[in-house]
């Protein structure tokens, strides 16, 4: 473990790294999919979301965010189905305006 007043190459490795990542994020920012306020509250926890994404699973996390539910508009539904089956985002002329 690198602790505080390391100067071992591990720990100007993990600083390093650190840093690049932050700099990414100033520059680029990140998707934030870890709170109600960003989905609101579905079917689906955001966690189940969220740690999809940490664990590089992101088929998982399509997968969780693109799904019917109950509450959806039959058009959403219908454009969902259709996605999810075929993959293919032509479908997105069947959501309502």
């Amino acid at each position: 473990p690198v602790r505080p007043g390391d100067h071992s190459d591990e720990a100007r490795a993990a600083k390093e790294a650190i840093s690049s990542k932050v700099v990414a994020w100033e520059a680029g920012g990140f998707l934030n999919y870890f709170g109600m306020q960003r989905f609101g509250t579905t079917d689906i926890g955001t966690h189940e979301i969220g740690t999809a994404i940490l664990r590089g699973d992101d088929q998982r996390a399509v997968d969780l965010l693109v799904q019917a539910r109950d509450s959806d508009h039959d058009m959403v539904k219908q454009a969902v189905e259709l996605f999810r089956s075929t993959g293919n985002t032509d479908y997105v002329h069947c959501l309502p305006n």
